[in-house]
């Protein structure tokens, strides 16, 4: 069975795209710390997440929120421009779960707060709440 479970903090905002036949894509990476000390380092994992999950959750997926993935694993090698190859640890998401930290969004982005209620004068603790 090849299943991995991952948790770090994303290197940068998600990008989310369609492939030539139509299936979208959201393509993130970790940062997973392994080690302690002076031997503490960071390994990066490259992840996919599929179809509409992957559209909705993008917006949330953001540089520095940390998340836990799990799914099935694998290596990609790939040739770069000075011509070397190197590989890249990847993660085909089937769960995703967001624990917090990231971005702050702007004012802008930000959902309205709703207006502070305050208590009357001639509240009783007895009586019906008036709001």
């Amino acid at each position: 069975m090849n299943y991995g479970h991952f948790a770090g903090r994303l290197g940068r905002d998600a990008e989310s795209r369609a492939t030539p036949n139509g299936k979208s894509v959201c393509n993130f990476s970790i940062g997973v710390d392994t080690g302690w000390g002076e031997s503490k380092k960071t390994l990066w994992v490259g992840c996919a997440l599929w179809g509409e999950r992957g559209e909705k959750l993008a917006q949330y997926l953001t540089k520095g929120t940390a998340v836990a993935v799990a799914g099935e694993i694998d290596i990609r090698m790939y040739e770069t421009k000075d011509g070397s190859t190197k590989a890249e640890l990847t993660c085909n998401v089937q769960k995703v779960t967001l624990l917090g930290g990231g971005e702050q969004k702007s004012k802008a982005e930000k959902p309205a707060a709703k207006p502070a209620q305050s208590v009357p004068d001639d509240f009783e603790p007895d009586s019906e709440i008036p709001f």
